[in-house]
């Protein structure tokens, strides 16, 4: 009998649930580093934890996308081409408008070496933008995901 990755049933009828690793690490890392994200933005945006609100919000960033990647992996390993691209493409492309909203608010201040975003003041503006655009992609993500899911 194989008890791999599927949900099965034995011979008697005992039901024995999915045993995959893979999808087990996948979501504790995207849930982790989400969480490690949403303390780093709340430290960044108090201004006086920025120095180290910044680099929880990299390290909590870098979590959440390695588990994207496993669980966009697994998916392909099982042949589901359309969840796996869809997963990907959410995540790039929120992972984008992120990194552009930032650039924006650094611009408004003058500049990624101007005095006002070096000395952190625009660490809130930035926080809330990392923050709003985490949000919309759990949410409209999901919402995508499940539509998508939903067709096969």
């Amino acid at each position: 009998m194989d008890v791999g990755f599927s949900p099965t049933r034995t011979g008697d009828g005992t039901y024995i649930a999915e045993n995959n690793g893979f999808k087990s690490t996948d979501s504790a890392l995207q849930t982790g580093g989400d969480a490690i994200q949403v303390l780093g933005l709340g430290l960044t945006a108090s201004v006086v934890g920025a120095e180290v609100g910044a680099p929880l919000v990299t390290a909590g960033t870098i979590l959440s996308v390695v588990g994207t990647a496993i669980e966009v992996g697994y998916s392909f390993s099982n042949k589901n081409y359309l969840q796996g691209t869809t997963k990907a493409l959410i995540s790039i492309m929120f992972n984008v408008t992120g990194g552009l909203g930032v650039k924006a608010t650094q611009k408004v201040a003058g500049g990624a070496e101007s005095q006002f975003v070096k000395q952190g003041l625009n660490n809130t503006s930035e926080a809330v933008i990392q923050g709003t655009n985490m949000v919309m992609e759990k949410t409209l993500g999901k919402g995508i995901k499940d539509k998508v899911n939903s067709k096969k």
